[in-house]
Order: structure tokens, then sequence, then C-alpha cells
């Protein structure tokens, strides 16, 4: 069974690679990861581990609709002269390209190109689609130039009176949890010409909040936290789960913090999981 995996942000496939090796030499012969490198040098990410060289990399140049279109096309060219994968894994930044894949594809009529995801520690999903433009636009102050939102200096969140219904409040909240995990775990800092503190419009992340979208996964998921991450990745792993189909969803709670887990405990009990999901009868995959 062969599984694409993608590593997290300021990461790479040998260090991914390394760090799943537990768990690859549980699951046994039948799986077969196949890791790719993401195209942009980097500094290094979080959940990788001190002792790490480099060099590191990232999927995306940043969050954008482009950078998110690049993206997922670099990760669709990679899978028709390679694939067909039967599973797709991904860590963190990983597991959110995973996710837009899947919703992306899906949203074009293709069939699912993978049979099952294991996805840890899952950030925020974003969309390659600018029309989320129109949902973006009403949060900005009425001169349309700057964002308001809080920074870790203090600040004002002050848009919700530009909101009347619920669902649009619930994705401002989360696209504020979103910016300041940005910030707090040092995006701006490891991507190259990356300024999370811009007041353009067109320069912030095209969230999929569940709220606000309709399609969810509907191939079998499996997903993995920590029960040390930082509040903010639990919120947006939440969020990720949430964008799948509630019936195809398994979850798994390691003790540890934003990072795969490696304890023997958790490797067998995540391992049989991803059996599970890799064995459930579902629709046929394809691209």
């Amino acid at each position: 069974m062969k599984i694409l995996a993608l590593h997290g942000l300021g990461s790479s496939a040998a260090i991914l690679e390394e760090q799943l090796s537990p768990l690859a030499s549980h699951l046994g012969h039948n799986y077969h990861f196949t890791f790719l490198d993401g195209p942009i040098l980097c500094g290094k990410g979080p959940g990788v581990p001190n002792s790490a060289s480099g060099p590191f990399y990232s999927h995306t140049t940043g969050f954008t609709a482009t950078e998110i279109r690049e993206a997922l096309d670099r990760i669709h060219t990679f899978v028709q002269m390679y694939g067909p994968f039967e599973g797709i894994f991904g860590f963190s930044l990983g597991a959110s390209i995973a996710v837009s894949y899947i919703l992306e594809y899906q949203q074009r009529g293709y069939p699912n190109p993978f049979s099952f995801a294991a996805l840890f520690s899952t950030t925020a999903i974003f969309s390659p689609d600018d029309r989320l433009e129109q949902v973006i636009q009403p949060l900005f102050r009425e001169d349309c130039t700057k964002f308001e939102y809080p920074t870790p200096q203090g600040g004002i969140f002050s848009f919700e009176s530009y909101l009347e219904q619920n669902p649009e409040r619930d994705f401002t909240e989360y696209l504020q949890v979103v910016l300041l995990s940005m910030q707090s775990m040092g995006v701006h800092g490891i991507l190259p010409d990356r300024d999370l503190n811009s007041t353009q419009s067109e320069s912030l992340p095209r969230l999929i909040h569940p709220q606000l979208f309709q399609d969810r996964v509907r191939i079998p998921t499996v997903h993995v936290t920590g029960q040390r991450e930082p509040e903010s990745i639990k919120v947006q792993s939440r969020v990720a789960r949430a964008l799948c189909d509630t019936s195809w969803v398994r979850t798994y709670i390691h003790e540890g913090g934003h990072h795969v887990p490696f304890n023997i405990s958790d490797v067998r009990a995540i391992g049989e999981i991803i059996r599970e999901a890799g064995e459930q009868e579902r629709p046929a995959k394809g691209l």
C-alpha cells in the first residue's frame, strides 16, 4: 500500500522519514511511504527536532489563494507521475495541504485521489479559490485598507460590529486564532519574505471553515493530535476534523506536543487505526 507523505513547515522528506520510521516499521512491508520535499527553502519549523540539520523546506511560499494553488498543482503533478497512492500522510502544514488537495479535487468533480488520509497535528486548511475575497473583505475597516486583529503586543479585535450572522463571526474568530498562531510560531521568520502583518486583504489566507464550506473529505481519515500541543493548534486540528465526513473519522490523542509521536504504545495504537482506515470499505478512488 503506497502512501504519499508530506512533511510540515520547515522540515524535509528525510526528517519526516526518520520521524515516521517507528510507525513504518510497525505497519510492515505492506505499507510503503513515499516522501516528498517541499520546493521552497526556508528556516527550521515547529515540530522539528533540535538535533535536525537542514536543509529545511516548505510546500508553499505563503497562504494566499495563488500560493496554495501552486502547492496543490505541484502535489497533483507528483501524484500523476509517481502514483497511484492508496493513502496520504501529512504532519502539520503537510496535513493541511493534504486536506486542501482532497477537497479541491472533489470540488472539481474528480474521484478521490486517495483511499484514506492520516493527518497529524493538522494546521489551518487553506483554499486556492480567490472568490473567498467576498468573505475576507467585509472584515476590514470601512476604508478597506487595514485589517483589525490583536497582536501579541495587544490591540483591538474590532470587526464583530460588521457581522450579522454567527457563521461569519465564527470564521473571523477562527481567522484571529490562525493569524496569532502563525505569529507565535514564528512563521514570518521561517518562510522567506512572508509578512504576517500585511494590511492588504489579498495577502490574508483564504481559510476553509466548516461553517462556510459545505463539502467534506469523503474518505476514511485518521486524526492524531498531542495533549501538549499549543491550544491554537488544537483548535485548527478540530476545525480540520470537522471538514471530514464524520462517518469516516478516527481520532487518537497522544501525550506529547507538536511532533510525530514515537512512544511505542502510541505507535502501536496509531498503526492499528491506520490499518483500519486503510482496509475500510469505501468508494473507489482515482484521478
